[in-house]
């Protein structure tokens, strides 16, 4: 966002590295950032991407988006994002995936990826010719049955 006033745009929800090693719900590791090894941080409660000053200035990210945005914390404080790097390259496996990140001071992980770098990953979810739904009727409840059931005999024979 260019110009204007702040605007609460984000939550982050830092952690440090213990914390994340005992929430199943985030993924950490060492993935490539603009050619450069970064410990990364997936948390999908983040509602975008962040970026340390530290490793942004090493690696020489220079071009950026000047931004007026505030980001809440897990206190509850809202401190202020002014640069917004974008398309910055992140390997993940052999794919190389574009990624915009906020320069952020935060400490123990050097990139933090949130919900908005999803939205943007090629390819998913794949183009359907048809849409496929299955309309369901009021009053109805689950039906809950086994998919398919073995004689015992039959089972005896499988194990062997």
């Amino acid at each position: 966002m260019k110009g204007g006033g702040q605007k609460n745009s984000g939550k982050l929800f830092m952690m440090n590295k213990h914390a994340a090693e005992e929430d199943a719900q985030v993924i950490t590791g060492t993935f490539l950032v603009n050619n450069t090894p970064a410990y990364v941080l997936f948390n999908s409660r983040d509602t975008h991407s962040f970026i340390s000053r530290g490793l942004a200035l090493s690696m020489g990210l220079g071009e950026y988006e000047s931004v007026k945005d505030n980001v809440v914390i897990r206190s509850g404080e809202s401190m202020s994002c002014g640069r917004l790097f974008k398309e910055v390259s992140m390997v993940i496996g052999e794919i190389n995936l574009p990624v915009n990140l906020f320069e952020f001071p935060m400490g123990g992980f050097e990139v933090i990826v949130g919900m908005d770098w999803l939205e943007e990953i090629p390819g998913l979810p794949p183009k359907r010719d048809i849409n496929f739904s299955v309309e369901l009727k009021s009053g109805t409840r689950s039906i809950s049955k086994a998919p398919y059931r073995m004689a015992p005999k039959e089972l005896e024979e499988l194990k062997k």
